[in-house]
């Protein structure tokens, strides 16, 4: 793999390369269809030529076609061996076979004479030596033929080879993820730009980037992988110059039946994943705590307001009955009774969001911010309103019944303006004041643990679909923006 990587590192193949360069060339020992090559036509005339010389020599000479007539004359096998076997080779099995068929072809009159001369022995020995061209040829043409066949498939999977080793290195070369290419003693043969940008120079032990513990098990036998003892992921840690703390999981892959005893390591960044893992397990803490802080403030509020009052309406009934009091102041308390218990029960779930939607409700929401406080606050709506599904109502609610307590408590405003975009595929929430602003980065990194803020909100948004954004500086106020998805109900 090591002496691939670096032949793909020397320049690799190009596209022009490719296998099917070998089909264009239509080389003709291959495709066995030598017409196009003139050297299977010189040969034919070559083996002419080397008849015509040999007939005028006899004839001169012996006035016959035989230089002593009832003996084996192998002139034939000897001046037509050496070109059908260059036909064969050359051009192949089809090339030796139309030349040895030539020389078949041109020895018939020699045949003719030979009995016509009552020369048997000079016939048998003729076409003897004529049926054995005929077989050297065609023998040795598909042995070379196969021969040929067998390197050129070898010279395409050699393309193919060099081709892949380069689409690995460019994958290797260009990938995000910090990726290593080890030997089983944890020695770093290769290391990618990422590998390297994140050990601050090229690393040459493994140890050296993700710990001895887990270089170990990534090089131990018996496969990829190092999960701890209770199976979950291995991270580490890697501090870089302002970037803070990066998490990557490590995971090694088995490379020796690649051409070598290799490991391939890659470090996948699960920072982003490993942050918002950890503010999902935040929030669900906060909202267990929240339940139950509500769930004492509401049987707090529960024991000292409508109990209280139903215990001094008791005693007003009693006296009643006695003498000791009046219908009227009964009734009075009763109806400061009902007041309470609405009061109680609007701050869990607002009947009017079920009722009238999300406008009405956050309407009534800023109305009793005003009631309670000197801040105004204003609602303001664009496109055509209408009702959502429950889940968005509700989230884009808490959203808005979040922001604005948190200005109110935190951002002293002298004015709350809220506005409801109703669009065509999506809904936007704005809710802005004009107090004192705030760093959300630096309130992100500082949040104390259990308080829902920012990240709560988001979560809320995060479960409908919807994404949040908070525009806010020191001393410019805070803008807080929902966007959901405007599916109907």
């Amino acid at each position: 793999m090591t002496s691939a990587l670096a032949g793909a590192g020397r320049g690799g193949t190009s596209r022009g390369d490719s296998p099917s360069r070998f089909e264009r060339s239509r080389d003709p020992l291959v495709t066995d269809s030598p017409w196009r090559d003139r050297r299977l036509w010189l040969v034919q005339l070559a083996v002419a030529a080397i008849y015509i010389v040999r007939l005028i020599v006899e004839v001169r000479i012996t006035h016959a076609h035989a230089p002593v007539p009832g003996i084996a004359d192998f002139t034939t096998l000897g001046l037509f061996l050496w070109p059908v076997l260059y036909a064969a080779v050359t051009v192949g099995p089809t090339g030796g076979a139309v030349t040895a068929a030539w020389v078949a072809a041109l020895s018939v009159p020699r045949d003719l004479a030979f009995l016509g001369g009552s020369d048997p022995v000079g016939a048998w020995a003729e076409s003897t030596q004529v049926a054995a061209l005929c077989v050297v040829a065609v023998v040795v043409g598909m042995r070379v033929a196969a021969e040929r066949s067998a390197r050129d498939r070898a010279e395409r999977a050699g393309q193919a080879l060099l081709a892949a080793e380069a689409r690995y290195r460019a994958l290797f070369e260009s990938s995000v993820s910090p990726t290593l290419l080890v030997d089983r003693h944890g020695t770093v043969l290769e290391a990618n730009a990422a590998a390297v940008a994140l050990g601050g120079g090229a690393p040459t032990r493994l140890a050296d980037l993700v710990g001895s513990v887990r270089a170990a098990a990534c090089l131990s036998e018996g496969g990829p992988g190092t999960p701890t003892d209770d199976g979950s992921v291995l991270l580490i840690d890697s501090r870089q110059r302002g970037s803070g703390s990066r998490r990557f999981q490590v995971a090694a892959t088995d490379l020796s039946g690649a051409g070598g005893d290799l490991v391939q390591v890659v470090l996948s960044d699960v920072t982003a994943e490993a942050e918002r893992r950890a503010v999902a397990e935040s929030y669900a803490e906060a909202v267990v705590a929240a339940q139950e802080e509500e769930r004492r403030r509401l049987a707090q509020d529960l024991h000292d307001g409508p109990l209280q009052t139903l215990v001094h309406v008791a005693r007003q009934v009693e006296g009643a009955d006695t003498g000791e009091g009046s219908q009227s102041e009964v009734h009075a308390t009763v109806l400061e009774l009902v007041d309470e218990l609405r009061r109680i029960a609007r701050g869990l779930r607002p009947s009017v969001l079920d009722d009238l939607g999300l406008v009405a409700a956050v309407q009534r929401l800023l109305g009793d911010v005003e009631e309670r406080s000197a801040v105004t606050a204003t609602l303001g709506t664009t496109g055509t309103e209408r009702r959502l599904t429950a889940p968005v109502e509700l989230a884009l609610f808490r959203v808005a019944q979040e922001a604005v307590s948190n200005a109110e408590r935190h951002a002293e405003p002298t004015h709350i303006a809220v506005g409801i975009s109703f669009e065509t595929t999506e809904v936007r929430l704005l809710v802005s004041d004009d107090g004192r602003g705030f760093d959300p980065a630096r309130a992100e990194a500082e949040r104390r643990p259990g308080a829902l803020g920012l990240s709560g909100m988001r979560e809320r948004l995060l479960l409908t679909g919807g994404r949040l954004v908070v525009h806010a500086a020191p001393g410019q106020g805070t803008t807080v923006e929902a966007v959901v998805p405007a599916l109907p109900p």
